[in-house]
């Protein structure tokens, strides 16, 4: 949704070709039709652009904020086919030697460690090899279309950092560019979705693989609300385990993220590594605008903000790290972040939702140390305690959190 001046979308599963928008309270009607070309992220890229051309005309020495989050790349994977088509033949490899690609590509940016380790393969999703010949092709259709959506939506990004730079405010402005809000999405089937609200309506039984192939044609259409299949989405979550939902483990919830200022920010191109949250990111803004974190709001006294900034590792790679302990829990997947270690467990997996669950105290719980980058090297068995005292952090943490932080342990 972009949040200016009250341009909102329920993003989750939204139309991009026919999308139930507002802005504040009135419904916005979309001023053409898809045939004609539409597209809800132009469209918002266009209200964006003219937004803030708007504010630097009328105050120009005021400073501006906006919130720019496009329905991408949730599903439905919407785009025009030109853009898919761009990535014909990109995936026919499979999504096993797609995951052994990207680490490579991650090695060599240095966006993972050199001797980071990929994760075992989910012996519950099928390896390539497994899916019949005859979908191969319809599998990798998804993910060319899934590829083009995403080019898509980073093309009209750029046209708003574009803009930014014909105004000359580009390098005073402070840009969050965060790839993502949870790790891929696995709730498309084994084999993908022509409509994937069948899943959340818990039928993906409706999603027969010759239901899915007869429908290739249609995928990143208005006839269509595809997803790709659970494969694909273990291969985008390189080099974790895991995937969106699964909150425990860092494939369902780690996203890379990149921060813009040259005003502000010497460093070029560099990596950070401390531990960061996304509640970190409004108290970060506060600090660089200099501004006080509020305590009222039209009269409402607020609670404190959880987040620490993190305007201090902006020029300094050896910043200390602000924030040594945070809990996760979506759906009983639950964990616990605590200086380098974690102590986590999959309760369940999306393609498990719409089954009986196991009993929570059934759960296997697992641990990793700070040296093990991708979570791949399990030590609950040969640090017993050092798991057992992880746990009871969680507990202690995310009871805390239901009432006020403390000093020691950050909130949720």
């Amino acid at each position: 949704c972009l949040l200016s001046r009250g341009l909102g979308d329920v993003y989750k599963r939204q139309n991009q070709y026919y999308p139930a928008i507002y802005e504040g309270t009135t419904p916005v009607e979309q001023n053409k039709m898809p045939e004609e070309g539409y597209h809800f992220t132009e469209d918002m890229t266009n209200k964006a652009i003219k937004w803030i051309r708007q504010q630097k005309a009328l105050m120009p020495d005021k400073p501006f904020f906006i919130y720019y989050a496009p329905g991408a790349t949730h599903a439905p994977h919407h785009v025009p086919a030109e853009w898919a088509d761009k990535y014909r033949g990109k995936f026919d490899q499979g999504y096993e030697k797609l995951r052994e690609e990207i680490l490579t590509r991650q090695k060599a940016l240095g966006v993972v460690p050199p001797d980071c380790e990929l994760t075992p393969w989910n012996k519950e999703v099928p390896h390539w090899e497994e899916i019949p010949d005859d979908m191969k092709p319809v599998l990798a259709r998804q993910m060319e279309v899934y590829a083009g959506f995403l080019e898509h939506t980073d093309y009209h990004i750029g046209r708003v950092i574009d803009a930014l730079e014909d105004m000359e405010i580009l390098d005073d402005t402070l840009i969050y560019y965060i790839i993502g809000d949870n790790g891929a999405s696995a709730e498309g089937t084994f084999t993908g979705a022509f409509m994937e609200l069948t899943f959340h309506n818990g039928r993906p039984d409706l999603e027969a693989p010759e239901i899915v192939k007869a429908r290739i044609n249609d995928f990143g259409t208005p006839r269509a609300y595809n997803h790709y299949a659970v494969g694909w989405a273990m291969a985008m979550n390189t080099p974790y385990q895991w995937s969106k939902m699964i909150a425990s483990h860092w494939g369902g919830t780690r996203n890379g993220t990149v921060v813009h200022w040259p005003r502000g920010i010497q460093a070029q191109g560099e990596i950070r590594n401390q531990f960061m949250h996304v509640i970190d990111i409004a108290p970060t803004v506060l600090e660089v605008a200099g501004i006080p974190e509020p305590t009222q709001v039209h009269g409402i006294t607020q609670s404190p903000m959880e987040g620490v900034s993190l305007f201090s590792t902006f020029n300094d790679a050896y910043a200390p790290e602000r924030r040594e302990t945070q809990y996760f829990e979506v759906g009983g997947n639950r964990g616990i972040y605590h200086k380098g270690w974690s102590a986590i467990t999959p309760h369940t997996a999306s393609w498990r939702a719409h089954l009986p669950q196991v009993p929570f105290d059934e759960d296997v719980w697992e641990l990793y140390g700070p040296d093990d980058w991708s979570q791949a090297r399990n030590l609950a068995r040969e640090m017993p305690e050092e798991l057992e005292r992880l746990k009871r952090c969680l507990l202690y943490t995310s009871d805390a959190a239901d009432e006020e932080d403390s000093v020691d342990l950050g909130g949720r």
